[in-house]
């Protein structure tokens, strides 16, 4: 694990040489995202300038098991799948 200012060291620096594992880092340190998860990623599911992953399953799941916890239908079994990265 990465203290706060090891972390902002590796971003500063990775943000200068490598703007898609920039945001594939930033993404796996603030979102809480797993591995298969951001590996699963393509680009046209990412809006950077408002801050969301869309698609199916986002990258917070939302899927069935938590839709179910919440109480709501599991109809159609879709999910909108948006997720904010703040």
């Amino acid at each position: 694990m990465l203290t706060p200012a090891e972390l902002e060291t590796l971003l500063s620096h990775v943000a200068q040489h490598d703007q898609q594992f920039y945001v594939f880092l930033v993404l796996a340190a603030f979102t809480g995202a797993r591995r298969a998860q951001l590996l699963a990623l393509r680009w046209d599911k990412l809006s950077l300038a408002n801050a969301v992953v869309v698609g199916a399953g986002g990258l917070g799941g939302g899927g069935r098991r938590q839709r179910k916890e919440r109480g709501e239908s599991d109809e159609g079994g879709a999910d909108d799948g948006a997720s904010g990265l703040s």
